[in-house]
């Protein structure tokens, strides 16, 4: 477990290392800021579309090759997106880049749910989640220190190269398969309504928890600032999410459920989210106060949904993670792609809106049981 931990830090490392760089690149081609959200859009419409796919596949063959050649591909499009100019060809790259990483994303989410136990896999996607988390923010503090030296377009090629190696270190991983014999497809008219509600409710906060800090990247460098303190600001994120991970999590989900935990969470994001960014004279207060509290909360809400989605069906966890993903992913599609206008006619009035979505999904979950059990 711990082992494979390690390899997650490498994948999550050099697979953000280029975002505070992404902006300079779009502002090198000459294209708004609302494009940023825009193509990212097209990656995530790519790993929710096939992501369901990648679930089941490795339930039929197992972790090792699908992560390995969805790693390689990943490699090949980030290095082909920054050689290019054309807009169209910057969206066909960014949705090949999603359909790479629904090969590999989903699947650390079902290597991790595989080789951990029921009654512990609370703790293990707490785990997953901070190692992700925190290295994700040691991710773009590197892309952010290395564009001080290098070009955006040397920093994705350098990412290329990494992914490559972090793809054959990747063959090195056990190969999990499902040990269960297999029966037929599953299908969302066989499982529990409060399950479809889970996955609605995944569909919002996904969208909101990505758009949030995808716009923070381009506001940032909108204000003036530089990808050196995007960097430095994920730093301080990761850290919080970190402790939060490790230490406050194991310990709340050994006295509550699921769940609970997720109403609680998203109510403080919802709450802290509208604070940070409407209530400061000078944003970085805000960033490095609120914004820290909304990212412990949204750092606990993974993990418990993860939990949560894994012990419906102890048989097909990889296909119902596939799922959970694309909804995940399909969030994030339509989060960018329908709120960038929003954010280009007032960055608060776009941060409150999320704020609302997010309140509109603790409503949700409130009417939730907390029940894990598929319908017959």
């Amino acid at each position: 477990m711990y082992l494979f931990l390690g390899f997650v830090a490498l994948v999550v490392t050099f697979s953000n290392f280029q975002h505070p760089v992404t902006p300079v690149l779009m502002a090198d081609i000459g294209l708004p800021g609302r494009m940023y959200g825009f193509l990212f859009s097209f990656m995530a419409l790519g790993l929710s579309l096939f992501a369901p796919f990648a679930g089941r596949l490795v339930d039929r063959i197992g972790t090792r090759v699908p992560m390995f050649l969805g790693l390689i591909a990943y490699a090949i499009s980030q290095v082909l997106f920054a050689s290019t100019s054309s807009v169209y060809l910057l969206i066909f790259f960014r949705f090949t880049a999603g359909i790479s990483v629904a090969f590999v994303f989903p699947v650390m989410i079902t290597y991790v749910s595989k080789i951990s136990k029921p009654e512990n896999r609370s703790k293990a996607m707490s785990y997953y989640t901070g190692i992700a988390i925190a290295f994700m923010s040691i991710g773009y503090k590197l892309g952010g220190f290395l564009e001080q030296y290098i070009t955006a377009r040397e920093i994705f090629l350098l990412q290329g190269i990494m992914l490559v190696v972090i793809a054959f270190i990747s063959l090195f991983n056990k190969n999990v398969y499902n040990e269960y014999e297999q029966r037929e497809r599953l299908s969302l008219r066989h499982i529990d309504v409060d399950v479809i509600k889970i996955f609605f409710m995944y569909f919002l906060t996904s969208g909101v928890f990505m758009t949030a800090i995808r716009f923070l990247d381009v506001l940032i460098i909108d204000l003036g600032y530089t990808p050196n303190d995007t960097g430095d600001l994920n730093l301080a994120i990761g850290a919080v999410s970190l402790v939060t991970t490790f230490v406050l999590l194991p310990y709340l989900s050994r006295r509550f459920k699921e769940i609970k935990l997720m109403t609680v969470f998203l109510i403080v994001a919802a709450i802290t989210l509208t604070i940070t960014f409407t209530a400061f004279d000078n944003i970085w207060i805000g960033l490095y106060t609120m914004f820290l509290v909304y990212n412990i909360a949204k750092s606990g809400y993974d993990p418990m949904h993860n939990s949560y989605i894994s012990k419906i069906d102890e048989e097909k966890q990889g296909e119902m993670i596939g799922i959970s993903e694309s909804a995940k992913m399909f969030g994030m599609f339509v989060g960018p792609i329908s709120l960038g206008y929003v954010f280009d006619w007032n960055y608060q009035y776009f941060y409150v809106l999320l704020s609302i979505i997010l309140f509109i999904a603790y409503i949700i979950g409130r009417s939730l049981n907390g029940s894990t059990k598929t319908s017959a």
